[in-house]
């Protein structure tokens, strides 16, 4: 794989992982509002904010994929998406495991620090681990 092949490829996983991210985000919020309401209960603020953050998360892991899969499709390599899948979810969840130990231990950090790391850490793992193996085996 060619270093322009690389770069495109991580920005185009960059833009629909953040595009898919906040599309799940808004989803899930309007989907729980409106669930919560037809079947008349009440939804409490903290759950309509866990529901989207984990629509984000959900939308961010599938944004990422999607665009891996287009790049294996086109090298014939369709074979090979599950074992990246899971390797995407597993960067996913070292991103999170990541955020939650800098917030945690790290307090001196602002708001608005803490709120880039909550999108930015879980995406970078994501592609990173999604990306590993892709360059290694085309080198074949």
């Amino acid at each position: 794989m060619k270093g322009y092949q690389k770069f495109g490829l991580i920005a185009t996983q960059i833009l629909f992982g953040s595009g898919f991210g906040i599309l799940g985000f808004i989803t899930f919020a309007v989907l729980a509002t409106i669930s919560f309401e037809l079947f008349g209960m009440y939804l409490e603020l903290s759950a309509s904010i866990f529901y989207s953050i984990i629509g984000g998360y959900i939308g961010m892991l599938v944004g990422v994929c999607y665009t891996g899969y287009k790049f294996l499709k086109s090298k014939n390599r369709n074979t090979e998406f599950f074992r990246h899948f899971l390797q995407c979810l597993l960067g996913l969840i070292l991103g999170l495991g990541v955020f939650l130990f800098v917030a945690v231990y790290g307090s001196r950090f602002t708001n608005m620090t803490t709120n880039f790391l909550a999108s930015t850490l879980p995406l970078v793992g994501a592609i990173t681990c999604f990306n590993i193996g892709l360059t290694k085996q085309e080198k074949k």
